[in-house]
């Protein structure tokens, strides 16, 4: 409430300087709360977008890791079909 909205309730000055006193202490005002609500909402919204990135991330690295080793797989016989070869030509 206001100063003179309190006045107008019939309180003295003192009493209306009072309460207006406590206001900032005990009190957040509702711009004050919209703001910080309004942050907090930012906030998660974020958090929920770089959580999906994190989890996609990690898709990735699963994916990245299983061609890896796939790769590897490969590398091995060609290796051997390699070596096989030029033992064989050497001869």
């Amino acid at each position: 409430m206001t100063k003179e909205e309190l006045q107008a309730l019939g309180l003295t000055d003192e009493q209306v300087d009072k309460i207006t006193e406590d206001y900032g202490k005990n009190y957040v005002s509702k711009s004050q709360f919209n703001e910080k609500n309004e942050a907090l909402k930012n906030a998660e919204k974020e958090k929920g977008e770089l959580t999906k990135q994190i989890e996609g991330l990690k898709r990735t690295m699963t994916a990245m890791r299983t061609l890896r080793n796939k790769l590897k797989q490969c590398r091995r016989p060609l290796r051997l079909w390699k070596r096989n070869t030029l033992h064989s030509l050497h001869r």
